[in-house]
């Protein structure tokens, strides 16, 4: 039997510093509407920016079950998606009308020319074997964890070569977070190069350790709302620090929280929402949100992210839609 593929896209990059642009939880719901007109207000944010990589971290489409999340995302492949290559985790709302359209899906990604997403659960599945618990099938959190390898130079990547940069994309379910198998296979990359490549991961939900510092209040930015991390209890964090290499990870889900703080050397960078569709952001329909929750509402934003090729240093900048800057800071 033919061994399955691992997860791994390779990148060739000769500039001196590689862009990314975080958006997430853009939520584009059958329920709203004038969504064109809110994508093409993200588009002019994102050219502000001009990244190398757009990075969607979920709820994309937050579709109820009986619909196809297809049209949603066809919307998002033409006003971001077809400017720019981008990759994509799964948020828990998307994962809201799995199983039935886990296949489309998938399917509809793998023909996006310009996207950067690898399938994964069949590769996890025959790693795990039977030892796989039946909750990492019920939220298919298996499927969607991949990693990006980026090198240095225009040629392809020659055997034995270290990457100057790894850059995880996670699942992080509707329940039971990053599947441990993915993790081990995340220490297992990390580990063919000694460790001494520097490694970011994205993921939609927090993982404990962040909430925990924010309810502290040892964070830099605000975070208006608890921290969602669900049923992690800490076996994500201590996942990424057996990873070694991981410097940052950058999440959503809390639409109006903007923070970062440092665990154990690992820096978490909680993104606020992009666009002002469902809560958190600043609209019209946030205003009566606001009230009605008592949860103060955010210009929305989007996330610029800067891998410098030659020192393994991280630039982070929150980027607003009036061009002003928020939350900004270098990770070294």
């Amino acid at each position: 039997m033919k061994p399955l593929k691992e997860p791994i896209l390779r990148l060739r990059f000769s500039g001196a510093t590689f862009k990314m642009a975080q958006v997430t939880d853009l939520h584009l719901a059958y329920r709203y509407f004038l969504k064109e007109w809110h994508l093409r207000r993200l588009r002019r944010v994102m050219r502000s920016i001009g990244p190398d990589v757009a990075v969607n971290t979920g709820d994309l489409f937050c579709q109820r079950k009986r619909f196809s999340p297809i049209p949603a995302i066809d919307q998002y492949m033409r006003f971001v998606g077809s400017e720019w290559p981008w990759a994509f985790t799964w948020g828990n709302h998307d994962l809201d009308a799995l199983p039935e359209y886990l296949p489309d899906v998938e399917d509809y990604l793998d023909a996006c020319p310009r996207i950067l997403y690898a399938r994964s659960r069949d590769f996890f599945v025959s790693r795990a074997g039977a030892a796989v618990e039946r909750e990492a099938f019920d939220d298919s959190n298996l499927s969607g964890n991949y990693a990006i390898e980026i090198y240095d130079g225009n040629e392809e990547p020659r055997a034995g070569e270290r990457p100057a940069w790894i850059v995880f994309f996670l699942n992080s379910g509707t329940r039971e977070h990053v599947s441990p198998i993915v993790l081990d296979w995340g220490r297992e990359v990390c580990a063919r190069y000694g460790f001494k490549t520097p490694a970011v991961c994205f993921m939609h939900r927090p993982v404990r350790e962040a909430g925990q510092r924010a309810k502290s209040g040892d964070i830099a930015g605000f975070a208006h709302e608890s921290v969602c991390s669900d049923s992690d209890e800490g076996r994500v964090h201590t996942g990424f620090r057996a990873m070694r290499s991981v410097k940052a990870c950058f999440f959503g889900h809390d639409h109006s929280n903007n923070f970062s703080c440092e665990v154990d050397g690992i820096v978490y960078h909680a993104a606020r929402k992009s666009l002002s569709l469902s809560y958190g952001a600043l609209s019209g329909e946030n205003v009566v949100r606001r009230k009605n929750k008592n949860r103060p509402a955010v210009d929305w934003g989007v996330t610029a992210i800067t891998l410098a090729m030659d020192d393994g240093t991280i630039g982070v900048r929150t980027v607003l839609e009036n061009g002003d800057a928020g939350l900004s800071y270098d990770i070294r």
